[in-house]
Formats: structure tokens, C-alpha cells, sequence
């Protein structure tokens, strides 16, 4: 096992295998709860015990068993019914940058090692890691901007500008994909705006405000998508928060903008049209910054690469339908 919390920096592309121990807390997944209890009292267990691993005959990783099961359950039940199904794993072929990244996303404490056949060979600790987890939370920001870009951190240090282009532009597309279609939603109230000029004034104020929403949304919500089931009370419970803080925000911020477009001679129809186009796009941004994240989250997607651009490509079209709709209805009755 290398000693990178002693000595010289982990190496980000090493194998996992370098840092990998043995796992000695992995039971049959055949065993009851008291037979695997009695089993790991007779081993002498010389790591802390952070998890236990249930496999098959042939070695295969097929769930983790919580320790309040062991402590706490029947003594008859089956492991195989007690155990998680769904576990993180990562691949004896991935780097310590890609573990890495896993105890990020997850909050593991360790991750089990299996092969392409799913065979636990071993696992990684993240103590092993703190030093260098501290030494790149400098680093993390840059990370974090990658991430609402749709470019993570093992595609940045690839060198070759194809591989870099094929994994970044089709995230760039639902940018390009939602400045189009903004552009057509624009000219389709063509005839508003030519009648209102100064709704065109604020159309790059109305997408920065949901934008904006949006994103603190989706950061929010990424904080409690942690792990491989989705905590519905948790999100169902974010999500009613974000959408009365959305109503204040919209309150707040459309009375501000409504109040100046007066200056602009825009009039009370248009300030009214601000302050209820700003109000309504801000919950619908909020809404989805909540609920992209989740939708990927449950398809087993990483929701910090996609759900940056598709929110904020959703967003755009909503809120520039919204607001020249909204314009259209009420001010051009006449």
C-alpha cells in the first residue's frame, strides 16, 4: 500500500491497485446475520471496520451489509436479505484520480476493487487520500466551474484535442440548441417587440436572473444527491424550499426591475409584465435546477456533468417564452 499520507504526493494517474489492501470484513452472501457475526469475531481483523461486503461463492461483490444489521438484527435473517444490492465500485483498471472523484461524489469512506468480472479484490480507504484531498482543495473551484461546463476533471488533463472536443461539444450543443431556439421564440413575438422596444432592453436581465435561480438550485440539490438511491424526502423537502425561496427571490427581484423599466418609459403594462414574467420564470427555474439533477440522479447519470447545460438550456427557452408570451397577452390586446 503507498503511504501518501508520509511522504510524496499520490501520482492522480497511478492504478488503484497501488493503494488498494485487503478486504477482511467480506462475508458470504449465503450466511445468516449471526453465522457472519461469529465469522468476523474469529478473523483477526486488523483494519477499522468502515464496511462489510457480502459475495458469492465465486467472489463476486453482491451488496454491503450495514453494520446496524449485524449489531441489531435477527440472528437467523439471511444476509442476502438485509444486505444494499446497489454498490459503488471502481474498476481495478481506474486510476487514484478516479477514486478520487468517487469519494467525492459518493461520500464514501472506502470503495471496494473489483475486477471485470465484478470479483472483490480489494479496497481503497480515503484516509489514504487526505493529504492529497487537501492539497487540491485550492483546486476545487476550477473543478467546480468544469463541472457546470460539462467537462470533469480526468477529461481536462487529457492532452488530445479530438478526445477533448468529441466529450465536450455535445454538452456545448444544448447551449448552442438553446440560443437557437431563443432566437426563434424571439422572433416569433417579432411583432411585440417591435411595438415594445424596451422589452427587448430586459430579455438578457430576465435569463440571467432564472439562470442564475437555476444554478443555486442545482447546487443545492447535487448536495443531497450524494450515494446511489435517490432520498426522496430529502429532495421532495429541497425542492418545496427552493420553490417558496423562488417566489420571495421573483417577488423581490421583479419589483426591482419592474420599478426601472419605468425610467425607461416602459409603463405599467410593461412593469407588470416584468414583475409576473420574472416571478413565474424564477419558481420554473427553480424547479428545474431541482429536478434535472434528479431525473439524472435516478437514471444513473452524473448529474454534475449534464444537468449544468441542461438546465440552463431549459431555463433559456422557458423564460424567454414566458416572457414574451406574457407581453403578448397584455399588451397587445389592443
Amino acid at each position: 500500500m503507498s503511504d501518501s499520507g508520509h511522504g510524496e504526493r499520490v501520482d492522480l494517474e497511478q492504478s488503484v491497485i497501488e493503494s488498494m489492501s485487503a478486504v477482511q470484513t467480506a462475508v458470504s452472501v449465503d450466511m445468516t446475520v449471526g453465522q457472519a457475526v461469529a465469522e468476523l469475531r474469529s478473523r483477526r481483523v486488523t483494519q477499522p471496520i468502515l464496511y462489510v461486503y457480502a459475495v458469492d461463492d465465486a467472489d463476486r461483490l453482491v451488496g454491503v451489509v450495514p453494520i446496524r444489521a449485524l449489531l441489531l438484527g435477527d440472528p437467523t435473517a439471511a444476509i442476502r436479505d438485509v444486505m444494499t444490492a446497489r454498490t459503488v465500485t471502481i474498476r481495478a483498471s481506474e486510476t487514484v484520480g478516479d477514486a478520487l472523484m468517487a469519494f467525492a461524489m459518493y461520500r464514501l469512506l472506502a470503495l471496494p476493487v473489483v475486477d471485470d468480472d465484478g470479483r472483490l479484490l480489494g479496497a481503497v480507504d480515503v484516509q489514504i487520500y487526505a493529504d492529497e484531498t487537501f492539497e487540491l482543495a485550492e483546486a476545487q473551484r476550477v473543478h467546480q466551474l468544469f463541472q457546470m461546463l460539462g467537462v470533469s476533471v480526468r477529461e481536462a488533463r487529457d492532452r488530445s484535442p479530438w478526445r477533448g472536443f468529441r466529450s465536450r461539444m455535445p454538452w456545448l450543443c444544448w447551449n448552442l440548441v438553446g440560443g437557437t431556439a431563443c432566437a426563434i421564440i424571439a422572433k416569433v413575438f417579432d411583432a411585440t417587440l417591435e411595438h415594445f422596444i424596451v422589452l427587448a432592453l430586459f430579455i438578457p436581465l430576465v435569463l440571467t436572473l432564472a439562470e442564475s435561480v437555476a444554478m443555486q438550485s442545482m447546487t443545492l440539490v447535487l448536495e443531497v444527491l450524494q450515494g446511489t438511491e435517490v432520498r426522496w424526502r430529502l429532495i421532495k423537502r429541497r425542492m418545496k424550499t427552493e420553490a417558496g425561496t423562488a417566489v420571495l427571490l421573483g417577488l423581490c427581484c421583479g419589483g426591482v426591475v419592474a420599478s426601472t423599466s419605468m425610467v425607461f418609459g416602459g409603463g405599467l403594462g410593461v412593469a407588470a409584465v416584468l414583475l409576473g414574467s420574472i416571478s413565474s420564470t424564477m419558481i420554473l427555474a427553480a424547479t428545474i435546477g431541482a429536478g434535472v439533477p434528479t431525473i439524472l440522479h435516478a437514471l444513473r447519470l452524473d448529474p454534475r456533468i449534464a444537468a449544468g447545460p441542461l438546465s440552463l438550456t431549459l431555463t433559456d427557452m422557458l423564460a424567454t417564452s414566458v416572457y414574451l408570451a406574457s407581453a403578448t397577452l397584455f399588451l397587445m390586446k389592443g
